[in-house]
């Protein structure tokens, strides 16, 4: 069952819609801690392609014991979809995409080195600012403020 509900999330990546693919990819480096750039032109894109990433760490996180994933590709690698989460985020910072960014760059901050780190809290950060940017009217009685802490 694992294996099959990993090969369906390849499946959405392989047959996605133009729309939802990258305009714009430069890849990054490990070795360089530079992160891929992946640009998209709609933040159903960006949101759609995160939470993707995202869903294949959590399964490879999840991966009974014992078991392996079909093939040698990059995609069966934790550090790989976490790298991509980064990516997208440091390269789209469509406001409107905020929201769905928090989750998965807490979870992808989770696997990496200490330098790698620090540019996911960086990136982290700029979320947050974002949001306590953000000031919502509530029937004259003032704005709400949204506050995130680590």
């Amino acid at each position: 069952m694992w294996q099959r509900l990993l090969e369906e999330l390849q499946i959405w990546s392989e047959r996605r819609p133009r729309a939802f693919r990258p305009i714009k990819i430069i890849l990054g480096s490990p070795a360089t801690n530079q992160f891929p750039k992946l640009l998209y032109a709609h933040w159903a894109a960006i949101s759609g392609n995160q939470l993707f990433h995202t869903a294949c760490l959590l399964m490879l996180d999840a991966k009974p014991d014992g078991t392996t994933p079909d093939g040698e590709s990059a995609a069966n690698s934790p550090v790989w979809h976490a790298r991509k989460i980064v990516g997208i985020s440091l390269t789209n910072l469509h406001q409107g995409c905020l929201n769905n960014a928090i989750q998965p760059l807490w979870i992808a901050g989770k696997l990496f080195t200490h330098h790698e780190e620090l540019r996911v809290r960086r990136a982290g950060h700029q979320v947050q600012n974002r949001w306590q940017s953000l000031r919502c009217p509530i029937s004259g009685a003032g704005a709400i403020v949204v506050t995130l802490r680590d």
